[in-house]
C-alpha cells in the first residue's frame, strides 16, 4: 500500500501468512502455511523466488549478512541465500515428547550464532554460518518468544511464567525471574533494562502447564534480573522507546512515559560559587512516572 494515501499498489496471494514480513532492500520475505518462504519484489509484487520447507512457516524471518533465517512447524531451522533462495543449511530440534515440536519464534542472530526457542521449551544456539548445534538449554514448558540479546546475554520467556538470561557463549543460565503469568511476546532491552509482558490466558488450553495470573509489563535489571518497576497493563508486547519517551502497549491503550528528573540546583552566589565547581552534575533516574494515555 502507498504509505501516504493507503492506496493498494499490488496484491500477492499465497496460503495463509501468519509470519510477519521482513523487508530488506527491494525484497519482502514472508513465510506461509503453504510451507514456502516467499521473496517478493516490493515495487511490482512479483515473486523473486520461493523456497519449499518441511512444514508450515509461522516463524518470522530474520536477515544478517546476505542470509535469511526462519523456523518451521516441522522443527527445522533454515538458512537461505537471500538473493537466490538457495539452501545454505538446515538444522533440526531435538526429539522431545516423542517428536520434534515447532519453531514459532523469530530467530535472533548475534555473536555469529542463531538463537531460537522451540515450543518444547528448549532454547537453541546454532552456528550462523554452519548450522551446527552449539548448545541447547531447557528453559520451560513452551517458548514462543523471540530472544533478545545484550552484552553476550540471551533473554527469553516461557509459558510457565519464567523469564531468564543465558550466557550466549555457553548456554549457562545466569538468572531466572518469576512473572505473574505466561510470557508469549518477545522482550526488549532499553538502557540496561529488559522489558517483557505477561499474558493471563496464553496456554489456557495447552497440553502442558502454562501459568495463569495477572497481566502486566515488567522492567528488570538486565544484568542481575532484579525487578526495577512494573506496570499493571500489557499482554504481549514489550516496551519501545525514542530519545525522550518510553511506550508500553496495554490491552486496549498505549501508555507514554517520561523519565523523572531531579530539580535543577540553584547556582551559588558570591564566594560559594568556587566551592561548587567540583560538584557532580545531576542525572536522570531512568524510572518512568505515571503513564499518559497516547
Amino acid at each position: 500500500m502507498a504509505a501516504r494515501t493507503g492506496k493498494i499498489v499490488w496484491r500477492y496471494r499465497a496460503g495463509v501468512f501468519e509470519s510477519s514480513p521482513l523487508v530488506v532492500g527491494k525484497t519482502l520475505y514472508a513465510g506461509s502455511w503453504d510451507h514456502k518462504l516467499h521473496a517478493v519484489n516490493i515495487y511490482t509484487g512479483k515473486a523473486r523466488w520461493m523456497f519449499t520447507a518441511d512444514a508450515e512457516i509461522n516463524s518470522s524471518p530474520a536477515f544478517v549478512n546476505g542470509t535469511v533465517y526462519f523456523g518451521t512447524d516441522g522443527g527445522s531451522v533454515y538458512a537461505l541465500d537471500a538473493r537466490t533462495g538457495r539452501l545454505r543449511w538446515r538444522a533440526q530440534a531435538l526429539t522431545r515428547f516423542g517428536r520434534r515440536e515447532y519453531f514459532y519464534a523469530t530467530p535472533t542472530i548475534a555473536y555469529g550464532r542463531v538463537f531460537i526457542g522451540n515450543t518444547d521449551g528448549t532454547l537453541y544456539a546454532f552456528g550462523a554460518s554452519s548450522g551446527r548445534l552449539l548448545w541447547a538449554q531447557r528453559a520451560g514448558t513452551y517458548i514462543y518468544t523471540a530472544a533478545a540479546v545484550w552484552r553476550r546475554r540471551v533473554y527469553v520467556g516461557t509459558y510457565d511464567g519464567y523469564f531468564m538470561a543465558f550466557d550466549a557463549g555457553t548456554g549457562d543460565r545466569l538468572w531466572r525471574f518469576t512473572a505473574s503469568s505466561a510470557i508469549h511476546g518477545a522482550p526488549s532491552v532499553i538502557d540496561g533494562l529488559v522489558y517483557f509482558a505477561a499474558c493471563p490466558r496464553c496456554g489456557s488450553v495447552a497440553s502442558r502447564y502454562a501459568k495463569q495470573g495477572e497481566r502486566g509489563t515488567y522492567a528488570l535489571n538486565a544484568l542481575t534480573g532484579k525487578l526495577v518497576w512494573r506496570w499493571p497493563d500489557g499482554v504481549f508486547s514489550p516496551a519501545v522507546a525514542d530519545s525522550g519517551h518510553l511506550y508500553i502497549v496495554g490491552r486496549s491503550r498505549v501508555f507514554s512515559f517520561a523519565p523523572k528528573r531531579r530539580p535543577a540546583r540553584a547556582k551559588p552566589k558570591g564566594k560559594k560559587r568556587a566551592k561548587q565547581s567540583k560538584a557532580k552534575s545531576s542525572t536522570t533516574s531512568g524510572k518512568p512516572d505515571q503513564g499518559r494515555e497516547g
